[in-house]
């Protein structure tokens, strides 16, 4: 019997998602997306026309008094495609922040970056959940 292979970019997200509660001291509010893998000829149409747009990033982070923070996580070596581009210039076009990631380290950079409060710990608690 052979399993599915691992959703890599699964994982990171829920260990993203961890962090966040852990680390982020900040009111705020985690998010996170998955586009379905197509079921059938139409599933995706279908999608879009319930709003559903390729491209979205996986996670979405709303901070009391910061920019929306959208991010698209990738597996090491994996970069954002034409869409996720395309989608994260048109989100920074109407005041977001977009950024893309492969680790949690790098997740918990961003955030460090714009200023967001977070745990003294904070950058122990990433490299543990990218450990």
């Amino acid at each position: 019997m052979t399993g599915k292979p691992i959703a890599r970019e699964a994982i990171l997200q829920r260990h993203v998602k961890l962090f966040v509660r852990d680390a982020v001291t900040a009111q705020h509010e985690f998010f996170a997306f998955d586009r379905a893998k197509a079921s059938g000829q139409f599933s995706h149409m279908r999608e879009a026309g319930r709003g559903v747009r390729r491209g979205t990033p996986d996670t979405l982070i709303l901070v009391l008094g910061f920019p929306p923070l959208w991010v698209e996580l990738k597996t090491p070596g994996g970069k954002p495609d034409a869409a996720q581009m395309e989608v994260g210039r048109a989100l920074v076009a109407v005041g977001c922040r977009w950024e893309w990631c492969t680790t949690v380290l790098s997740y918990s950079a961003i955030l460090t970056e714009m200023g967001i409060p977070m745990a003294r710990n904070a950058t122990v608690q990433a490299l543990h959940h990218d450990g």
